[in-house]
């Protein structure tokens, strides 16, 4: 081999080895996430699951937050068209209210409290997007005091027509909410 050859070999390689050097390692994939409906978040936990192991999202309007005094600082309730469910949070509270938004539902756990079910711990950084802060509009269901009753609705956006306190002179602690035939 001529000292000519071994130099075009040697430059040759040289630029093989700097052009492949400089590209950047291509990342991975993104995982598939599945989208479920909060109709079927609840099923699982009907069917006995306590954490959601598996890659999926769900997705709907928050109906509730902290913000009208109601409700605890780490709650909130989302809602699609199939149910709604509560929701607790880890950290601050930043949901809007109607507002739509995505959840990353995986490692995250079911609790009950006084009847009610709660999805929680989610991180609002970590497993939420916002997908707009102006949706379409929810409206509330019309339902009745046996409705509510019957748990169809648990968690749920309602209207409760034609109802009265029963002690209205009552402003403060429990009150009564009745329809003539059933209370609240």
């Amino acid at each position: 081999m001529t000292l000519k050859s071994i130099i075009k070999l040697s430059v040759a390689t040289a630029i093989i080895l700097m052009a492949s050097c400089s590209r950047e390692p291509m990342p991975p994939p993104e995982p598939e996430v599945d989208y479920i409906t909060i109709e079927q978040l609840r099923a699982m936990n009907a069917q006995g699951i306590t954490t959601v192991d598996t890659l999926v999202y769900i997705q709907g309007i928050i109906t509730l937050t902290p913000e009208l005094g109601n409700i605890p600082a780490f709650v909130a309730y989302i809602q699609d068209s199939t149910a709604g469910i509560c929701l607790t949070v880890t950290g601050n509270n930043t949901f809007s209210r109607d507002s739509e938004v995505k959840i990353l539902c995986r490692g995250v756990s079911f609790t009950t409290y006084n009847g009610l079910l709660q999805f929680g711990d989610i991180s609002i950084a970590d497993q939420t997007t916002l997908v707009s802060l102006t949706p379409q509009a929810l409206e509330p269901e019309t339902v009745t005091i046996s409705d509510i009753l019957s748990g169809d609705f648990q968690a749920e956006y309602v209207k409760i027509e034609a109802v009265q306190f029963d002690d209205p002179g009552t402003y403060s602690g429990e009150n009564i909410l009745t329809d003539c035939s059933d209370e609240l």
